[in-house]
């Protein structure tokens, strides 16, 4: 018993030497080279953000980025998101789009990653910014049609927009009507069916033949 007892305590003993070991090197070695390779830890935000953001990885999921000229406002990747962090608005025109609204909250957002699958014009990536946080929930709604975030005063502004977008549909709404009408009134009617128990009319009587006679 006595002995199992020491062999555990030098166990240990051996263990925490050689995790001690291990950072006391590396511990020595910060700040050495001129990459500073050495450093694992940075005083952030104050060093370390633009090395970090050069190292970030090609696949990283990090804060997301808009080609609005690509979006078809198909809403595939608000209906997949799994927190509804995604809100989009806009109107159509014909085949046209006008989108007034494109946010995404950060303070639900996973970065999951499924919103960028089901896209099929494939207008919304993931970038690899990442350095993106705020005292408050309000800033972390980020306008993706011009790239701010989304504060009180941008919500007027969008009510505006919106409401001027809406004006522009009913415009065009009215003038497409107006273009259909006159396309049916242009077309050339089919005759008239006739009416139902008529009779059809009997074929008219041969002449006689002058050479019988």
């Amino acid at each position: 018993m006595a002995r199992g007892y020491f062999q555990n305590i030098a166990y240990h003993l051996k263990s925490t030497a050689v995790g001690m070991g291990v950072t006391i090197k590396h511990m020595f070695q910060t700040g050495k080279g001129p990459e500073k390779r050495g450093i694992y830890c940075y005083q952030y935000p104050d060093e370390g953000v633009e090395r970090a953001r050069e190292e970030v990885s090609e696949r990283h999921r990090g804060i997301h980025y808009l080609e609005p000229s690509k979006c078809i406002m198909c809403l595939m990747c608000a209906k997949v998101c799994p927190v509804q962090c995604i809100v989009i608005e806009g109107v159509r025109l014909g085949k046209d789009q006008l989108l007034t609204r494109f946010t995404i909250d950060y303070s639900k957002c996973l970065f999951c990653g499924l919103c960028t699958e089901p896209c099929p014009s494939d207008c919304i990536h993931h970038g690899r910014e990442w350095d993106y946080s705020g005292f408050s929930r309000t800033t972390l709604v980020k306008d993706m049609l011009r790239n701010r975030i989304y504060t009180p005063e941008v919500h007027q502004q969008y009510l505006a927009a919106h409401e001027e977008a809406k004006l522009i549909e009913a415009e065009f709404k009215k003038v497409a009507a107006a273009e259909k009408a006159k396309a049916a009134a242009a077309a050339p009617k089919p005759a008239a069916a006739p009416a139902p128990g008529a009779k059809p009319a009997a074929p008219a009587p041969k002449p006689d033949n002058p050479s019988s006679n």
